[in-house]
């Protein structure tokens, strides 16, 4: 399985590009008070955009959606407010898979997909495995994922890993593109998980 990289030099060796879209799916705060944990989920997503604001737009893109927001309300405020400063777009979408809602040529040109938000076992799986009939590689980020049981969630998890896609934490991935503490962003992007969720 290929590895996240990023086109940013490290010392004297240059890493190939490998682009990389970050996806929010559906962190609205209707769902606040029947996903467990939403609040970590909210920051797990925080600071992917915030990652993304750092590695900045010649590495990533970054998307978040909404599921039916004329009923189940926009993306949460601070999240939909670091999307829009890492130059991100939310986007309405009424299928449960983000695929058909993101433009084309985002599945055609970036390679690499990471994911957070909601839910698990619907939302997120299938576009875990829409991406993946794209030939794509895709990361769930774990710690950044949740369902209303955890018997859901922790049965989508185990689904997607079974179908190729790569469980991961979002510190683990942030510390698997920066590849070295030589990395220019190093020093900046580290700093956004000084303190533990």
């Amino acid at each position: 399985m290929d590895r996240l990289k990023s086109n940013i030099n490290v010392g004297n060796r240059s890493s190939s590009t490998s682009a990389t879209v970050f996806l929010i799916c559906d962190v609205q705060d209707k769902f606040s008070s029947i996903i467990p944990e939403y609040d970590r989920i909210v920051k797990v997503a925080t600071r992917f955009a915030e990652f993304a604001t750092i590695m900045g737009k010649e590495y990533c893109e970054i998307y978040g959606t909404e599921q039916y927001p004329e009923k189940l309300g926009p993306t949460n405020a601070v999240v939909k407010s670091k999307i829009g400063s890492a130059g991100g777009k939310i986007l309405a979408k009424n299928d449960f898979t983000m695929v058909s809602t993101l433009p084309r040529e985002i599945i055609e040109n970036f390679d690499n997909f990471v994911i957070v938000g909601l839910e698990t076992h619907i939302c997120v799986l299938q576009t875990c495995l829409d991406l993946k009939a794209e030939g794509k590689n895709v990361y769930l980020c774990v710690d950044g994922v949740g369902s209303r049981t955890e018997l859901d969630k922790s049965t989508a998890i185990s689904r997607l890993s079974h179908d190729g896609v790569i469980p991961t934490t979002h510190e683990s991935l942030i510390f698997d593109i920066l590849r070295s503490k030589n990395n220019p962003k190093f020093r900046e992007a580290s700093s956004l998980i000084k303190h533990v969720l």
